[in-house]
Formats: structure tokens, C-alpha cells, sequence
């Protein structure tokens, strides 16, 4: 290969091409390298979310790979891997919540996974809210998330609070 700089003087430069010696594609649900030779060993203590090619939320057993996709696009995103969490919250279903001003009913529509698991929220009047309560540890960083799609309405606020401070989220 010759390359000209702008006074048109000339170089020459040798290149070489060199293969990747270990390559993997992890969009293609496999954890075998492309050239069958190697193979990823996958562990994890414990089942973990994800969205399948159809965009709908499943859940993964023990050790099992998690191949991710996009939920809207389904385009697939490759192998899912995340650093360790403890859910404080374990069972997010309304009968875990205290109410005020509002109304929760169990299983009214279809959640993540597909089942007909979403509960619905509904204001009375007041200032609504529905809270659950957990104790943190000090020095520890907790990270909310939420899975929220408004039938009906304008406004949903989130807000953290913490002895008498209030965070909106």
C-alpha cells in the first residue's frame, strides 16, 4: 500500500492482516466460540430476568445464560451479564403495599412476562400513595426500578423517603 502526503511525496507501508485467534458472537445465543474449538463455562447463584426474541420478559434458571434482547425492537443485544444484586424488595405484589387514597387490585393486566400478574393502581380522592417499607443499611447503595404503563391519567411521580427527607426519583 502507497500513501501520498500533500507535497506528493510517497510512502510505502507493509501491511499485515491477522485473524482473530478466538472469536465469539454472543448475539447468536451460543457460548461456543465460531470456530467450535472453545467454549465459555457460564455460572450464577441464581435465576435472572430477560427478554426473549418476541420482547417478553423471561426468567432463567440457576447457571443458565441469559441471551438479551431489545423488548421494543427485538433486536438481539447478546449475553447478558451484570454484577451481583440483592432485590430488598422480593415479592412486589400490591398485597406487600400500605394504600392511602388509592385503590391496588391484583393481576388486572398482562405484565413483563406475559403473565396476568400486573396489578392496578387507582387514586380515591387525597393525596394517593402506596408505599412499602424496608430497612437500609447505612453506607450501602440501593438502586430503584420500576416497571410503570399508565392506562389511564396524566401525571406518576416516584419519590424516595427517608426518615421525613423526600427524593423525587
Amino acid at each position: 500500500m502507497s500513501v501520498t502526503d500533500s507535497n506528493n511525496n510517497a510512502a510505502k507501508f507493509d501491511i499485515t492482516v491477522i485473524a482473530p485467534t478466538l472469536e465469539f458472537d454472543f448475539t447468536q445465543g451460543s457460548l461456543n466460540s465460531l470456530d467450535g474449538n472453545y467454549a465459555v463455562t457460564f455460572v450464577r447463584a441464581s435465576t435472572g430476568t430477560y427478554f426473549d426474541a418476541n420482547g417478553v420478559m423471561q426468567i432463567a434458571a440457576v447457571n443458565q445464560p441469559r441471551y438479551d434482547y431489545n423488548p421494543k425492537t427485538h433486536a438481539a443485544l447478546g449475553l447478558l451479564i451484570e454484577s451481583t444484586k440483592t432485590n430488598m424488595i422480593i415479592n412486589s405484589q400490591v398485597d406487600q403495599w400500605t394504600p392511602e387514597f388509592l385503590t391496588l387490585t391484583a393481576d388486572q393486566g398482562t405484565a413483563l412476562d406475559g403473565s396476568m400478574t400486573a396489578d392496578k393502581i387507582k387514586a380515591t380522592g387525597g393525596f394517593p400513595r402506596a408505599r412499602i417499607n424496608f430497612t437500609p443499611v447505612s453506607g450501602t447503595k440501593y438502586v430503584l426500578s420500576v416497571y410503570v404503563k399508565m392506562l389511564v391519567g396524566t401525571n406518576l411521580s416516584l419519590r424516595y423517603e427517608d426518615s421525613g427527607d423526600i427524593w423525587p426519583i
